[in-house]
C-alpha cells in the first residue's frame, strides 16, 4: 500500500475512531498494475495532454544533461525488464451538512 492510500485509510479522519467506522464501508482499494511500457523512445515523444509538453520536452526542461542520462539509463533498463507500471486513478466523494 502506498503512502497516499495509507493516509486515506488511517489519518484522513483525524484519528477519530467514530469517523473511521462511519466512513470505512465507503472506502475501497484496488491495486491493478498496468501494462509494461513498450518503448521508452516512443513514450518520450508523447504528451499526456495536447496542451502540455511531451515527456521528453518536460524532462529536457527540468533536468541537467547528466540527470537526463541517468534517468534514460534507468528507464531503458526498466522497460527492457518488462516491469509493470502503476495506473493511478483517484475518485473523491464529498459529504457536507447544511448548518
Amino acid at each position: 500500500m502506498d503512502r497516499w492510500a495509507q493516509w486515506l485509510l488511517t489519518r484522513r479522519d483525524g484519528n477519530s475512531a467514530t469517523l473511521r467506522a462511519r466512513n470505512a464501508p465507503d472506502l475501497a482499494q484496488v491495486d491493478a498494475p498496468a501494462r509494461p511500457i513498450a518503448d521508452w523512445e516512443t513514450l518520450q515523444r508523447v504528451a499526456p495532454n495536447p496542451l502540455v509538453p511531451t515527456y521528453g520536452e518536460a524532462i529536457a526542461a527540468a533536468l541537467t544533461g547528466d540527470e537526463r542520462e541517468r534517468l534514460d539509463a534507468y528507464l531503458t533498463a526498466f522497460v527492457a525488464a518488462g516491469t509493470p507500471t502503476r495506473s493511478t486513478m483517484a475518485t473523491a466523494f464529498l459529504r457536507a451538512l447544511r448548518p
